[in-house]
């Protein structure tokens, strides 16, 4: 089975503008845009190849002002096979709320990974977790710019790992089907 990319597609949903920036920025910092100046940055401060700001991970980002755009960006995403590793959902928005929003991003795509970014929740942790399931993250405005690309990382191995499973599945039960794999093939006679 050929290794897949990593899916580095995240969707930033919140109606802060400064939010959503802070977030790209985060994750997308400005000099990895321009090589030259990453070279020079490096040589500058006398990195080595291993703390190159060119090793840090490039990220897709795209952005909702509302939860009715954020879904439709996760249903169309599915509708394109290109799906989000990530969302980040601010909790409270005008509309519908995070909450409203993650369940019905839940019913579009149940393995995208979903983590609130938010000062403030109307709900309980309890409630959250009932209709949110219990897989959600959670992280408490304001945030430090490690906790958001740790926050990232681990969720886009996390999205990758699942998916090679889900894919590894799929290869397995297509055996079964045509036969070329029995589970008596492993059994020693």
């Amino acid at each position: 089975m050929s290794s897949k990319p990593v899916n580095n597609r995240i969707l930033v949903i919140d109606d802060d503008a400064v939010v959503r920036d802070s977030i790209r920025h985060i994750l997308n910092p400005p000099l990895l845009q321009h090589p030259d100046l990453a070279d020079l940055s490096s040589l500058l401060f006398e990195q080595d190849d291993n703390t190159s700001l060119q090793q840090h991970e490039v990220y897709l980002i795209h952005e909702a002002e509302n939860g009715l755009e954020g879904i439709t960006k996760v249903h169309q995403s599915i509708l394109n096979h290109t799906p989000y590793a990530l969302v980040l959902l601010d909790m409270r928005m005008p509309g519908i709320d995070g909450l409203q929003t993650c369940e019905k991003i839940r019913e579009i795509d149940p393995q995208a990974k979903i983590c609130f970014l938010t000062a403030f929740s109307d709900h309980t942790p309890d409630v959250i977790i009932r209709r949110a399931g219990p897989d959600v993250g959670y992280l408490a405005k304001p945030f430090a710019p490690e906790e958001i690309l740790q926050l990232v990382s681990k969720a886009t191995h996390d999205w990758g790992q699942l998916d090679q499973l889900h894919r590894l599945i799929h290869l397995l039960q297509g055996s079964q089907s045509n036969g070329k794999y029995s589970s008596h093939d492993d059994q020693a006679i």
